[in-house]
């Protein structure tokens, strides 16, 4: 076998090394990241600020008490009854885009993949760097704001580290 001649594990890298490896990239992402908000599909859910009849129509009766945005914010807008809801526009429906922020090191016009190659301009492109908490999100992501800009993942985020997979790489692309 090939692996009978390989030297005996941890005399070189120790778990020591291994964990100051991991707390000094933590620290380059912390002291040198820029903040990446990542964003989901939306989801929908009922308005706030009417109620629907038993027809399924908006029946505009505004429900302040079951409004948990009563008295103030964007989805507390009385409306006269049997009117559209001014909220809603009458879909009983609100969208909520969700997003998270994470601190990233970026790399503009990364080497590490033949992306021209592909007919993609490594100029529109930028490689970040998170912690790998950060993966779930990355992965079900539908955009990036990145330093005022959006993109789009281009290819499936990798786990990287000295041996425990404690940061994530990812790649992405300049929306238009």
């Amino acid at each position: 076998m090939a692996e009978e001649n390989l030297p005996t594990k941890g005399l070189f890298v120790s778990p020591e090394l291994q964990q100051e490896f991991e707390s000094s990239i933590d620290q380059l992402v912390s002291d040198l990241g820029y903040t990446v908000t990542l964003f989901f599909e939306p989801t929908a859910s009922g308005c706030p600020n009417c109620s629907r009849g038993p027809d399924g129509a908006s029946d505009g009766v505004y429900t302040d008490t079951n409004n948990p945005f009563a008295l103030n914010g964007e989805f507390n807008i009385p409306f006269p009854e049997f009117a559209q809801c001014p909220v809603c526009k009458g879909s009983n429906k609100v969208e909520d885009e969700s997003s998270q922020d994470y601190t990233a090191l970026l790399k503009y016009n990364p080497k590490d993949i033949e992306f021209e190659a592909t007919g993609r301009d490594p100029a529109q492109l930028v490689r970040t760097k998170m912690q790998v908490v950060a993966f779930s999100d990355i992965q079900r992501s539908v955009k990036a704001r990145i330093e005022g800009e959006f993109y789009a993942l281009i290819r499936e985020p990798v786990k990287t580290g000295l041996q425990s997979r404690s940061h994530v790489r990812a790649w992405w692309q300049k929306l238009q």
